[in-house]
């Protein structure tokens, strides 16, 4: 014991330069990790604002209907109806734009419809057709038993295998006699007919 001692204390300086560098290297490592998170942070930071700029400068919008190209598509700001129809590929021979205001801006999430020639109530149908799922007002129905395919696309849940089919069955089984009778019609059950029944009619 007394040896080691002796030991220590003929090497004391060595020993307290050693403890001394010890203290200074883990103290570097803490506080360049500390600069490293704060850096990773930072960048994520940055990353996430300008992810979140690009997504304000951005808006969709659904095109529907007759168009050549329906779907989804990305525009600025500012841009019109007339330029969301040129983007899906232009009007089709059959396409109505009487009621509609070409010149209308274009807001995110806008579903613009352009309905044929033949549909009913072209107006109305285009004008509830802005917002989100609000595919049709309440006090407009579409009817089920004249409609044709691309106005019944218009009812939400009713996409276009669907439309078809109550087409095809309206041709095969004549008219629908009351609304519950869609719930005939393959691909419509009662849960669907819920959430559909105060947009229709016969």
């Amino acid at each position: 014991m007394q040896k080691i001692k002796d030991i220590i204390y003929y090497n004391r300086n060595e020993i307290i330069t050693v403890i001394i560098c010890f203290i200074l290297f883990f103290t570097f490592i803490f506080f360049n990790r500390k600069e490293d998170s704060i850096v990773i942070n930072n960048i994520e930071k940055k990353e996430k604002e300008e992810k979140q700029e690009i997504d304000e400068e951005t808006i969709m919008v659904d095109v529907k209907g007759e168009v050549n190209n329906p779907g989804t598509y990305e525009f600025e700001p500012g841009k019109r109806i007339i330029d969301a129809i040129e983007k899906s590929g232009g009007l089709t021979s059959k396409a109505n734009v009487d009621s509609i205001n070409l010149s209308e801006k274009i807001t995110d999430e806008m579903v613009i419809f352009i309905p044929s020639k033949s549909d009913e109530n072209t107006q109305s149908v285009f004008e509830n057709k802005k917002k989100e799922s609000s595919v049709v007002a309440k006090d407009t129905k579409i009817s089920i038993n004249t409609a044709n395919i691309s106005t019944l696309m218009t009812i939400n849940g009713i996409g276009e295998k669907k439309a078809e089919a109550i087409v095809q069955y309206r041709e095969q089984n004549g008219l629908f006699k009351s609304i519950e009778d869609i719930t005939k019609v393959s691909g419509i059950g009662n849960s669907l007919f819920e959430k559909i029944k105060d947009y229709i009619k016969v």
